[in-house]
């Protein structure tokens, strides 16, 4: 473990808004969807070890069996629509994999690897749910509001979408929201990994 554990908020859960669309859509069997964090809000280089997010339903979420959580760097603050999804590239990290089922409040999924941010440019949390099965839109996240569309999202019933295609015939939005999620690093030096440049 490590003592100088800080955690990144992105959104309060003190926010009244809702939304049963992401990180998984849980009304829906596939998702795929990507939340843009900004540089200034990560404030410095850090390994980040475990990704939270708020679950506002008294039922627990039992569905979201097999999902994918992908980090990226990414040099858009906002997508410009629909259709300007950001595909794996080989930059990104796969750093989870697993359920993202949630009971309410807090809910905190230890990475299977810690992603080491740089400290420079802004960051890309890609989720895909392949989980083919949903509980209902009772099933929410907490969200927050935010300048622009920070948040895309694609999910079906028949179409599982990849995020190495762009190639999808199922629903496709951006949001003016994020969901409300937390980041924990570890930034004292004794703890990051260490940059292998040989």
């Amino acid at each position: 473990s490590c003592a100088d554990a800080h955690i990144t908020a992105i959104g309060s859960p003190a926010s009244t808004g809702t939304s049963y669309t992401v990180p998984v859509n849980n009304f829906y069997r596939y998702t795929l969807s990507e939340t843009i964090i900004d540089s200034a809000e990560l404030n410095g280089e850090q390994d980040i070890s475990i990704l939270s997010y708020y679950y506002d339903y008294a039922s627990p979420s039992t569905a979201k069996t097999n999902c994918t959580i992908y980090f990226q760097p990414t040099t858009k603050t906002t997508f410009s629509g629909t259709s300007d999804i950001v595909l794996l590239d080989s930059t990104a990290v796969k750093v989870y994999e697993g359920s993202l089922n949630c009971i309410q409040g807090w809910n905190h999924f230890t990475l299977d690897t810690a992603y080491h941010y740089d400290g420079t440019g802004n960051l890309l949390v890609i989720v895909d749910d392949n989980s083919n099965a949903y509980n209902s839109n009772s099933y929410i996240f907490r969200n927050e509001p935010c300048s622009g569309n920070k948040t895309l999202c694609y999910y079906s019933d028949t179409y599982d979408a990849s995020p190495t295609s762009s190639s999808y015939s199922g629903s496709m939005y951006v949001y003016t929201y994020r969901p409300v999620m937390q980041l924990t690093s570890c930034n004292a030096a004794s703890c990051r990994q260490p940059v292998i440049t040989g």
